[in-house]
């Protein structure tokens, strides 16, 4: 029974993982609420996935605080750009459908505005997880992250796509709509990591891992002097 209750047992594992998950569906979903603190929340989110879900390094719920903080003023800003943007966009295709017939090439301005923020958007999926995972001024998270997407054009229609799978899993499917930001987060993770990798230099590459390396020793220490300590309570 002592192995079963294990961290280390796949099973315990998994479970642990997956009440991380939950905790950030909550937390994300309650610091997003009011709206203009959407950006943060993402930001906070793909930083705890990758950091605590994906690597097993500090509690969920408290770097996702830790990250929510550091990155708020940042994140919200941006966010606040781009939500001029959208709502600019939805704006204009309302006009322009309004409109109808009254302007004879309105389908094609429809078309073009669409085709914009499908652009903002593939931007976006980068912009917020480069802020999670890199210290830069907002003009160089902005021009890096466009960058990035452009450059690695076919993950970034990937990404695009498991986007709008979840976008439309989250309207089609309230019961488990408030875990779907995460699980996209997850998966984006996955690939985001592959080609943010590519951009770090060796010695961020190296002080990354090193930062692994103390961190595990220092989580080993810690459960060695717990074993020792029940040990001696047993004994005694």
């Amino acid at each position: 029974m002592g192995r079963f209750f294990n961290y280390d047992n796949g099973i315990m594992s998994a479970l642990a993982k997956l009440a991380d998950c939950m905790i950030l569906a909550f937390l994300w979903a309650g610091c997003s609420i009011p709206i203009f603190t959407i950006g943060a929340s993402t930001t906070a989110l793909y930083y705890t996935v990758n950091k605590s879900v994906r690597h097993n390094r500090g509690y969920a719920w408290k770097e996702f605080l830790t990250a929510f903080k550091s990155n708020f003023k940042q994140s919200t800003v941006v966010w606040l750009m781009i939500l001029a943007l959208y709502i600019l966009g939805a704006v204009d295709c309302y006009i322009l459908s309004m409109m109808g017939e009254a302007i004879s090439f309105s389908n094609i301005l429809m078309g073009i505005i669409i085709a914009l923020m499908i652009l903002v958007t593939m931007w976006v999926i980068y912009l917020f997880p480069y802020m999670a995972r890199f210290e830069s001024e907002r003009k160089v998270v902005m021009k890096n992250s466009a960058l990035i997407a452009i450059a690695n054009i076919f993950w970034t229609i990937l990404l695009l796509v498991i986007f709008v799978v979840a976008v439309v899993l989250f309207l089609l499917l309230p019961m488990i709509g408030l875990f779907i930001p995460v699980i996209y987060m997850v998966l984006a993770n996955l690939i985001l990591e592959r080609i943010f990798r590519k951009y770090m230099s060796v010695e961020d590459l190296r002080e990354e891992a090193e930062r692994d390396q103390v961190y595990y020793k220092e989580l080993k220490a810690y459960e060695n002097a717990e074993e020792k300590e029940k040990i001696e309570e047993i004994e005694e």
